[in-house]
């Protein structure tokens, strides 16, 4: 079985993704899906398994969206003619994570993975402003509340 990235809308080795984001419909990464005999893989009943699963290396940073923070979700075919399917994960919080694809919710227990793609998830700049009581401080001295 091999797992082959689609272009377009994919979040692709090094891709960096605004902490704010949630991808959701295309999802966060698609993928084309073949069996040894370079067949594609159109309906999941079609691997052993029977599921295909996207699986972040950090829940922190990339997860089911859900309370409990998983660290996979369940892809589901976007184009059955082409093999075509997709996985929808959230963008938790700031850092970089790994997404593998898999035919169990583990890489270590799947039969079939991916190559693992890195992700980083940047966090909105901010801007801000502190005002002083004064410009200069003798070491260790605090400053005292406007």
């Amino acid at each position: 079985m091999t797992f082959t990235a689609v272009k377009g809308d994919t979040i692709v080795e090094g891709a960096t993704i605004g902490y704010t984001d949630s991808r959701s419909a295309t999802g966060i990464v698609k993928f084309v899906a073949k069996d040894a005999a370079g067949n594609v893989v159109s309906d999941a009943s079609m691997n052993t398994r029977g599921k295909f699963y996207a699986i972040s290396s950090d829940s922190g940073v990339l997860s089911d969206g859900q309370a409990l923070k998983g660290n996979y979700v369940e892809c589901s075919v976007l184009t059955a003619s082409t093999g075509t399917w997709a996985c929808s994960m959230w963008a938790i919080d700031s850092g970089t994570a790994t997404i593998t694809i898999g035919d169990s919710i583990t890489v270590a227990s799947s039969n079939y993975v991916s190559s693992a793609i890195s992700v980083t998830v940047a966090g909105a700049a901010r801007t801000g402003t502190i005002k002083a009581d004064k410009t200069t401080y003798a070491p260790g001295e605090r400053q005292s509340s406007p």
